[in-house]
């Protein structure tokens, strides 16, 4: 079996366990178990749940790339380059460490496999965004918000996301 292979049966096991939906290993191959059948609704719950893990990574290692430019200047180049322009917008050091440790919250309650905290972090990141907004708003042009609107979309996508994976689990169970 391939390292790659290996990986991905961790990840489809991981992911089954939290459904309840038992497999089997053959011959390096994941197979349902034959006496287990799922129904379309259990499929879509698992790709959605698939799709939600990778768009809760992505967005949470993006925040978290911002919180470490805000609170420590690193990258170095980045971090001073968005202290000056938060700076330009009238915003003090600290406020620019709290921004960012906001940010830093709401990333890691993100990841975590608790859905509740996953809910807060997905608020906190969506409210931060949308501060953003209005700052860029005010102090520069519509095209300087772009950046902070797309991490809203995917803010406001992941809480209606583990929003509705919180009911449709509580369904399975």
């Amino acid at each position: 079996i391939s390292t790659f292979n290996k990986g991905r049966n961790m990840f489809v096991k991981r992911i089954a366990s939290i459904l309840n939906i038992e497999f089997e290993e053959d011959e390096g191959m994941l197979k349902r178990h034959k006496e287990k059948t799922l129904n379309n609704s259990s499929y879509k719950i698992f790709h959605m749940a698939v799709f939600e893990i990778i768009l809760t990574v992505i967005v949470a290692l993006f925040f978290l790339m911002g919180a470490m430019a805000k609170m420590f200047r690193i990258p170095k180049m980045m971090g001073d380059m968005m202290h000056d322009k938060l700076e330009s917008f009238g915003l003090s050091h600290t406020k620019i460490f709290l921004i960012g440790l906001v940010e830093l919250i709401g990333a890691v309650a993100l990841v975590f496999v608790n859905q509740g905290l996953s809910v807060i972090g997905a608020f906190l990141l969506g409210a931060v965004s949308l501060g953003a907004i209005g700052y860029h708003m005010k102090y520069e042009s519509a095209k300087d918000a772009m950046m902070p609107a797309i991490t809203l979309v995917l803010a406001i996508s992941l809480l209606a996301l583990k929003w509705d994976m919180v009911r449709q689990l509580s369904v399975l169970f």
